[in-house]
């Protein structure tokens, strides 16, 4: 609902520039989609964005970044490499990502394949013989993506992130491609309002499937936005009628990057737990789905020790009392309806 995941084995230049327009974003081998990330037991909305090259030009602040840098350090463009000093960086720099963190540079970027079928560039920065940033980067027909910015922390006075991003653009109007894809924002979270910076982005609106300017953005009918309020109101039924309850973050909402049937798994990043305990050891719980507007209230089971290893390290982000840190097998959707008090007199059903 939320995530979308390709894995193909071959992609064209037109094909990436299709797959850009539309909001994904590459990582490892895979290109995927998303619209909603958990992060320390909060759901956020990702919002896509991308800055249209075509008569482009950097603000006097950018400006100012550019011209100081490119007389301070030397930069050189080029194909990709990932090991010696590139590898070194990496291991400084990588305490800044979020979630599962790949133990090398290569594998981060390009999974565990052995090929990249992407067209990846390198921008890197010297001081000196010090490799003291590096930015990865893709290349379409009409597009670009910056796919990773590495930057040693004892030089960060020099905004070389913001720098190596100025350097990709300015690449790509000089290889007079159209648009530059620097990946999402999240609204509420401000790690990612760095790529605002640099110039005004338009963001990717997926009702109408079209982009559009970023202060047009409303936030108030972001999906997390309305998640929060639905189960409010469900909360607020719940407390009404002396109702056990508790809201749980699933951080394991997007489980097609586990390698799981996502039909079969629960798919929505919040949720209530009615605390119902009986002798099935079942799992009851309502969602507000937001594609059909309605919640539903459902039985399932907790799958317990089915955590992946590969991101065990993520989950310790989530705290055990605040969110579901097990898979989520649904076994059967009890009630589904647009009213609180449906649900209401479905819990009171299981109760009685």
């Amino acid at each position: 609902m939320y995530t979308e995941l390709h894995t193909p084995i071959f992609i064209p230049p037109e094909e990436l520039d299709d797959y850009l327009d539309r909001g994904w974003f590459r990582m490892g081998q895979m290109i995927f989609t998303c619209h909603i990330l958990c992060f320390n037991n909060d759901v956020y909305s990702t919002i896509w964005m991308r800055l249209d090259l075509q008569d482009f030009a950097f603000k006097k602040r950018m400006r100012k970044i550019l011209n100081r840098n490119d007389r301070r350090f030397r930069v050189e463009i080029g194909d990709p490499h990932f090991e010696g000093d590139r590898q070194a960086l990496y291991q400084k720099h990588k305490q800044r990502f979020e979630g599962y963190i790949p133990g090398t540079l290569r594998e981060s970027l390009f999974g565990l394949e052995e090929d990249n079928i992407y067209n990846t560039r390198e921008i890197a920065v010297y001081d000196g013989d010090q490799l003291v940033a590096i930015s990865y980067f893709d290349i379409g027909s009409k597009s670009m993506a910056s796919i990773m910015g590495l930057f040693d922390p004892d030089y960060q006075k020099h905004s070389l992130g913001i720098y190596t991003m100025i350097k990709e653009i300015e690449y790509g109007m000089e290889n007079r491609i159209r648009y530059y894809y620097p990946g999402y924002v999240v609204p509420g979270y401000k790690k990612f309002d760095y790529k605002l910076r640099v110039g005004d982005m338009d963001f990717y609106d997926v009702p109408s499937k079209s982009w559009k300017p970023y202060d047009q953005l409303a936030e108030h009918n972001l999906p997390s936005v309305l998640i929060y309020k639905q189960l409010a109101e469900l909360s607020k039924a719940f407390k009404a009628n002396g109702l056990n309850y508790k809201q749980l973050t699933y951080p394991f909402f997007d489980k097609e990057f586990y390698g799981n049937q996502a039909e079969e798994l629960l798919q929505s990043p919040l949720i209530i737990d009615c605390r119902i305990v009986n002798e099935e050891n079942a799992f009851y719980f309502v969602e507000y789905n937001i594609q059909a507007k309605k919640y539903i209230l459902y039985k399932g089971q907790r799958m317990f020790n089915m955590i992946p290893v590969l991101v065990s390290s993520f989950l310790e982000r989530f705290s055990p009392e605040d969110s579901c840190l097990d898979m989520v097998h649904l076994e059967e959707i009890l009630v589904e309806s647009v009213d609180t008090n449906d649900i209401i007199d479905g819990v009171l059903e299981l109760l009685s």
